[in-house]
């Protein structure tokens, strides 16, 4: 039988080898504590996640989820932060807050570190939105606050002035009321 022990002595050696930016090599040796008996555990899947996440891209990150799953190990609160957080590194703004609400749905409790990335999106979303109008793009920041709405996003009066400013500038009153 193996101890738990063991379990932490994988995770540690995992962590090291992601840190040193060497995915395939920590896979080969999760594939070799399986065979001998050292079963991961959900730190040891989140410390991919993250790797993953940073160091190749926010798809291969979310491929280690469904792994996860098929292993049955439940993501926690931290798999789901990894994964909000990889998202607005890539600047997949959307898939954010779709995350958001698979963790509520999995029942997970947001912690503080999940409201404040997602408050660095809505940041995001305001530099975002404040670009477009200034450049000229008045018609795509408007299409993306209706789809920020859409997903719950509730504007700040920083996102409101700066819409509503625009949108006078570019003579669409009706559209800015």
């Amino acid at each position: 039988m193996v101890s738990r022990s063991s379990t932490r002595f994988l995770n540690i050696c995992i962590a090291s080898i992601c840190k040193a930016k060497h995915l395939k090599r920590a896979e080969i040796v999760i594939i070799d504590g399986t065979i001998l008996g050292v079963l991961p555990d959900v730190v040891t899947y989140d410390t991919l996640i993250n790797a993953y996440s940073r160091f190749v891209s926010f798809e291969a990150a979310y491929s280690v989820l469904d792994r996860m799953k098929e292993a049955c190990i439940n993501p926690g609160v931290f798999t789901c932060n990894s994964l909000i957080a990889g998202a607005m590194r890539h600047c997949l703004l959307s898939k954010c807050m779709d995350l958001f609400e698979e963790m509520l749905e999995l029942r997970i409790k947001a912690d503080v570190w999940s409201y404040n990335t997602l408050m660095r999106c809505f940041s995001t979303f305001n530099a975002m939105l404040k670009g477009l109008c200034k450049n000229g793009f008045v018609e795509n920041a408007l299409m993306l606050f209706r789809n920020l709405k859409r997903h719950g996003f509730v504007p700040s009066l920083v996102t409101s002035n700066t819409l509503i400013n625009r949108l006078c500038k570019a003579r669409r009153l009706k559209t800015a009321r």
